[in-house]
């Protein structure tokens, strides 16, 4: 209970730093403040609703994973198709999905050995990236006539425009 306070406290004060980043214009601060204020209090919000999810063997937990991991499932899907005219868009989105994965895994590793609290923050982490990344899809894909390429292509897009860049930068050095 007194860690769940000291959370609730902290989320507070990350919540006026996000207004005060705001107000100054850094607004990628203020999301960040606000993003980590969103995932300490669904970590609260897990452990009022439902407190057996902090048990070494919850089921209510192992269900909540199972849905996250057919949620990843679905949004790795998702991601396989981006727009071409979005590409920033759906490499920010398979960032978050990798951030998702990787929190979901930690939690998934036998030598895992994070206190029910952090468990359930590290879930949160997860579902609140996978929120994010899904965001960032519907954007990517929001128009409809657009040319769409598979993931993997991107790669081979992103290399032959870096060597462009790379070949006009070294011209201009030679000059």
């Amino acid at each position: 209970l007194q860690n769940m306070l000291n959370i609730l406290e902290y989320s507070k004060t990350s919540l006026k730093d996000a207004q005060k980043y705001y107000d100054t214009h850094y607004y990628y601060s203020a999301a960040n403040s606000a993003f980590v204020t969103l995932i300490n209090l669904n970590t609260i919000n897990e452990i009022i609703t439902t407190p057996s999810i902090l048990g070494d063997s919850s089921t209510a937990f192992k269900i909540m994973l199972n849905n996250l991991n057919n949620k990843i499932k679905i949004t790795e899907n998702r991601s396989n198709l981006c727009s071409l005219d979005s590409m920033e868009w759906c490499i920010g989105a398979k960032q978050r999905l990798t951030w998702a994965q990787i929190k979901y895994s930690d939690i998934m590793d036998k030598n895992y050995k994070g206190s029910g609290l952090t468990k359930i923050n590290d879930y949160s982490y997860a579902l609140a990236w996978l929120d994010i990344s899904n965001d960032f899809l519907d954007i990517s894909n929001k128009n409809s006539d657009i040319k769409f390429v598979e993931a993997p292509d991107f790669k081979e897009i992103a290399q032959t425009n870096i060597i462009d860049v790379e070949n006009k930068a070294d011209r201009k050095s030679v000059v």
